[in-house]
Parts: structure tokens; C-alpha cells; sequence
């Protein structure tokens, strides 16, 4: 079923982002937040257009410029883990290389697995400037891209008016794309001759390497609008629970009882001091995987955020206990192999907060019943886990 956020382009609409002539354009599946596309260009290359929700659509008040986020996300990571290059992106697209591999959900590889341990391990070493989410107002401008070619600016796409960055360079290879995986339980996953011709040149707003702390911290209103964060990790996680809570009351969408289930903890959030670089979506449809079983891509980065390195153990181990699994490939490859008390809380935490908000969201995905009932025995069950561990 086609998720309400996914609008409903055309090969002509994929063609006027690209400012060029498409051969072949075909959407691709997986996903449940933005419709993806993959297009062929007259020279043999091949890309990938995403492109975000419609203005009418509902979303979660956190969903709010994720296609702007990721490009900033790839741009952090690109020294760092197989992520496709930046080629153009506005607020409402953003255009890519095609990354050879098929996601984990269709062919399953523990040495996939074990490789991303070790990249998210990587990754995580970066530090951010605050707790939570990134919004505009905390984002400094990057610097413009520089690419081989300089063709000339196409006209302004007919349907997405936002000007686009600089022209995309040639892509690093050029796999035949397999179909992605199918639907997620949740919005967690998705994926001429001459150059084409650039659009219009746009700076980013993401630093070009990985940021460092700021001398002085603004509070979550102030540096993040609605987007939760803070200048720690307790008053950060509170708020993105609560802003996840706030949206399913406002869909009519029914919780378990969780007042105080998190503030209750806090002094166990309070122990992480430093904000870490977070993927947080590192479900099975956004890992790549090569015919050898080699990681070959990581996709799917707009929900990144900066907090507990622990917050993306949920998702490779998803509706599990990754810390009751200790030969899981994934935690070799981070080099993980205890989980304290203080660990073990902060990851029931983490999981609670995708449930809720798997929950909020269905509303805007069109999801029905099912996953909701399904959804909830475990929100419930992991409610019950963190009493377990007393106050």
C-alpha cells in the first residue's frame, strides 16, 4: 500500500528535478515516507531522485526538511561509511549516485552485518554541537560543491520550484539496481552523452567535516524549533519522546500509560555526556549488501540526530534485544560485547521510543490495525522490562 507521504511522480517530473533527458525512470519500493526513483541518464549513468512528502501531507512534527537532513547527513559521514555522493538536493528532493547491492530484507549477509558494526562504530566518533535534532537555525551553511563538469543550468523544475545545488559528478559505479525491500513495519525504511546539465547553484547547509562542540549551548526552543533537542541527553530524549507522545494525541492515536516511564531514568540518560552521531534508521532496507556478501551501502540518513551511541543498536536488531543476542554479527563489528545495567536501561529507553513512534506515525502512512495492535504488545511488554530494573 502506498504511504500518504509518498507523492505521485511521473518519469517527466523525475526528469524536470534532473534539469536533463531520462532513457528509463522506474519508482522503486520499500519505503514508506518518500517516493524514490531510480533514472538512467543518456550516458549509461544512473541515479537515484528522492523526493519528500507533499504540503498536504501529515507528519510527525520531527519529520519536518528530513530530505535537507539527509544530504547533510551523507556529507558527514562520506570519509567515513559507504554512503551515496550528494549530486543535487533542494528542501523537497535530493539526487544521489545509485549504490551498488541489495538491501539485508532480500538477501540476508552476517559479514554485511559485521562491516556495519564496525562503520556505525566509525561514525559514532563524530561529536555534534547539542543533544537531539538538527534544524536550520543550528545549522551552519557548507561549502558549495565543485564538480568536473559545469554545463549549463537547466530551467527551473516545473513541478518542485526550489533551485537545486551544483551538477552532479560521475557516479562511483554502476550497479544494476535490484527492487528494494518490501514495505517495513515502519516509516524506517525506503531505497546525455554529455553530462547533464547543472541546476542552479544552491549552497548546503551541512559543514563539510564533522562538527565539534559550540562554546555555549542553546536551549531545545531555541536551537532546534520543533525539533527536539537540548544540551543534554536527558532533557533531549524526554523532549523527543514527548514531542512523539504529543503528536499521537493530536491523531487520536492510543498509547499505553507512560507518564514518568522515562524522566524516571534520567540520571541513567544523564551518564552519556557526549553527543555522538546517530543514523537512528539502520534497519535492514537501508543496508546495502554485495553478491560476496560485502557491505556495499548504507541509505536513508534524514533522521540522524546527535545523542547515545546505543540509540542505533535498536534498528539492526529490530522488535529484539540486541544486548540479549551477544554473538550478533552487528555488535563484532562495533566490538561491543557487555551490556551493564545503565546499558541495558537506556536500550529498553530506545526502544520504547521507536514503538511510540511507530505508533504516532501510522496515521500518516496509512497503516492500519494490525500493526498497531502488534506495535503496542510491545511498547507494553518493554514498559513492564524497564520496571523490572526498579528506580
Amino acid at each position: 500500500m502506498r504511504s500518504p507521504t509518498q507523492r505521485a511522480l511521473s518519469p517527466a517530473d523525475i526528469q524536470d528535478i534532473l534539469g536533463s533527458p531520462v532513457v528509463d525512470a522506474a519508482e522503486l519500493s520499500g519505503g514508506g515516507f518518500a517516493a524514490v526513483w531510480r533514472a538512467t541518464l543518456p550516458d549509461g549513468r544512473q541515479v537515484v531522485v528522492k523526493v519528500g512528502p507533499p504540503p498536504t501531507a501529515r507528519l510527525l512534527s520531527y519529520e519536518r526538511g528530513l530530505l535537507r537532513r539527509e544530504a547533510e547527513y551523507f556529507r558527514l559521514v562520506a570519509d567515513r561509511a559507504p554512503v551515496p555522493s550528494v549530486l543535487a538536493a533542494s528542501d523537497d528532493w535530493i539526487v544521489t549516485t545509485l549504490l551498488p547491492g541489495r538491501p539485508l530484507t532480500s538477501a540476508d549477509s552476517p559479514r554485511a552485518r559485521s562491516q556495519l558494526g564496525a562503520v556505525v562504530a566509525s561514525v559514532h566518533r563524530v561529536t555534534g554541537p547539542h543533544f537531539g535534532y538538527v534544524s536550520d537555525p543550528a545549522v551552519p551553511p557548507g561549502p558549495r560543491s565543485h564538480p568536473e563538469s559545469a554545463p549549463a543550468a537547466p530551467p527551473r523544475p516545473r513541478s518542485h520550484p526550489e533551485p537545486a545545488p551544483t551538477a552532479p559528478p560521475r557516479p562511483r559505479s554502476h550497479p544494476e539496481s535490484a527492487p528494494a525491500a518490501p514495505p517495513r513495519p515502519r516509516s524506517h525504511p525506503e531505497p546525455a552523452p554529455t553530462a547533464p546539465p547543472r541546476p542552479r547553484s544552491h549552497p548546503e547547509s551541512a559543514p563539510a567535516a564533522p562538527p565539534g562542540p559550540r562554546s555555549h549551548r542553546a536551549p531545545a526552543s531555541e536551537a532546534a524549533g520543533e525539533r527536539a533537542c537540548g544540551p543534554d541527553w536527558p532533557t533531549a530524549f524526554v523532549a523527543m519522546v514527548a514531542a512523539l507522545r504529543a503528536d499521537a494525541a493530536a491523531w487520536g492515536v492510543p498509547l499505553p500509560p507512560l507518564d514518568g516511564v522515562v524522566e524516571r531514568h534520567a540520571s541513567v540518560l544523564a551518564e552519556v555526556t557526549r553527543p555522538a552521531l546517530l543514523h537512528f534508521d539502520l534497519w535492514d532496507g537501508n543496508v546495502l549488501a554485495g553478491p560476496s556478501g560485502e557491505l556495499t551501502g548504507l541509505v536513508d540518513g534524514e533522521r540522524y540526530l546527535y545523542g547515545d551511541p546505543l540509540l542505533d543498536l535498536v534498528s539492526p536488531a529490530l522488535f529484539r534485544r540486541i544486548e540479549d543476542t551477544p554473538g550478533h554479527p552487528f555488535l563484532r563489528g562495533y566490538g561491543l560485547t557487555h551490556f551493564d545495567r545503565s546499558a541495558r536501561i537506556r536500550l529498553a529507553l530506545y526502544r520504547l521510543h521507536l514503538y511510540v513512534l511507530m505508533l504516532a506515525e501510522a496515521p500518516s502512512r496509512g497503516i492500519g490495525r494490525d500493526r498497531h495492535d502488534r506495535v503496542t504488545r510491545l511498547l507494553t511488554d518493554e514498559i513492564e522490562h524497564l520496571g523490572s530494573f526498579g528506580q
